[in-house]
């Protein structure tokens, strides 16, 4: 059987937010609904020794928490590190939601055009509940839903507000991670929030925007051959059991990837600041108790302005911590550059290129834990 993580394992994904891309990763027009703004610096920053720091942490957390604050902001600023950044935070949650609001079967393709209706109402597994109402068209596979939350609680990570999430089904078998090698498998799917409230480890922070979410399956190349005719077809050639069968014969598979796109805008409910993502794509490898995130887009901060940002070398982050063991994540501002490589699950190299001439002109490094 195969088991898709997305990132940090055991919650995993969907979004950050503002302005919208349409299901062809296209720009579309933002929700006018949107309460929260970001009006803070639109001007690319400038990356000296102290803010690249701040604006390198913040891209990676969906904003300054803790730490990154400034030294007065976190005399007074107690909160507990977040369980995951923000932005897999609410990725996470919202993807289980929607998963939660499939329908329990669709029509085979071929049949006759069909609309079913579903609404229910879910309860979260810590507490709480989602309620969903929407539609799917067995004919073209296409599905829509809207989403009401109310102190929706998944895995100690609480949401409440409005989504609409919209996309396919599919035929892939993704096993396990709510897919179970059903025909009613959403993917590749969109969902678009208002004013979505999280809260998580003491942080609490509201989002709107949009985000989109494809995932893709790992190649069964690690599978032996089925050679149970009792339990299931001889099946010769390593492909995925088309009766999801536990045989013996058979090597569990980690694996496969995520990728999302998304736009947002994110405010932290404790000092008031918005933040700003566009164009921000994560794509995510699931190994054995780790995955690699691959990240780019631009992240603004509001005092600070824009950077966009890369990932040279993929971030891997182990189990469940929240600051990655290796890799680099690379911000350019205004004519310069800084990347933070991580030592360690607990520690970083900081180097900055002044004048962006591809050589570091400062470098220091630092405890994850104070950023």
């Amino acid at each position: 059987m195969k088991a898709i993580k997305l990132l940090f394992l055991s919650i995993l994904l969907l979004t950050q937010m503002a302005g919208c891309l349409g299901n062809n990763g296209t720009t579309a027009t933002a929700t006018s609904s949107t309460k929260i703004s970001y009006a803070g610096s639109t001007d690319p920053a400038t990356l000296t020794q102290t803010d690249s720091a701040i604006l390198l942490a913040g891209a990676y957390q969906g904003g300054q928490t803790g730490g990154a604050l400034g030294s007065t902001a976190s005399l007074t600023d107690n909160r507990p590190t977040p369980l995951h950044p923000r932005t897999l935070l609410l990725s996470a949650i919202l993807e289980k939601a929607v998963l939660q609001a499939k329908p329990s079967n669709t029509t085979t393709s071929g049949t006759a055009a069909a609309v079913t209706n579903v609404s229910n109402q879910v309860a979260g597994n810590c507490g709480g509940q989602m309620a969903y109402t929407g539609t799917v068209d067995d004919a073209d596979r296409e599905f829509y839903v809207s989403l009401t939350f109310d102190n929706y609680c998944e895995d100690a990570t609480t949401i409440n507000g409005t989504a609409t999430a919209s996309g396919q089904t599919d035929t892939n078998a993704f096993d396990q991670d709510g897919f179970n090698n059903k025909n009613d498998a959403f993917n590749p799917f969109s969902v678009s929030f208002y004013d979505i409230t999280i809260s998580s480890a003491g942080d609490s922070f509201t989002a709107t925007g949009y985000a989109l979410i494809t995932k893709e399956d790992e190649p069964d190349q690690d599978e032996n051959p089925d050679v149970d005719a009792g339990s299931e077809p001889i099946n010769p050639k390593n492909t995925p059991d088309s009766d999801d069968s536990s045989a013996a014969d058979e090597t569990p598979d980690v694996g496969g990837s995520t990728t999302i796109k998304l736009d947002c805008v994110l405010r932290d409910n404790t000092t008031k600041l918005v933040y700003k993502t566009e164009k921000l794509v994560i794509s995510l490898t699931a190994g054995v108790d780790y995955s690699d995130a691959s990240i780019s887009g631009r992240y603004y901060d509001p005092t600070y302005g824009y950077v966009d940002i890369s990932t040279p070398t993929p971030l891997r982050i182990n189990g469940t911590d929240y600051w990655p063991s290796s890799g680099v994540l690379k911000a350019a501002g205004n004519n310069d550059s800084a990347s933070f490589t991580a030592l360690s699950n607990t520690s970083y190299q900081l180097d900055i290129d002044t004048n962006n001439d591809g050589a570091a002109d400062i470098t220091t490094s630092g405890l994850w834990s104070a950023l």
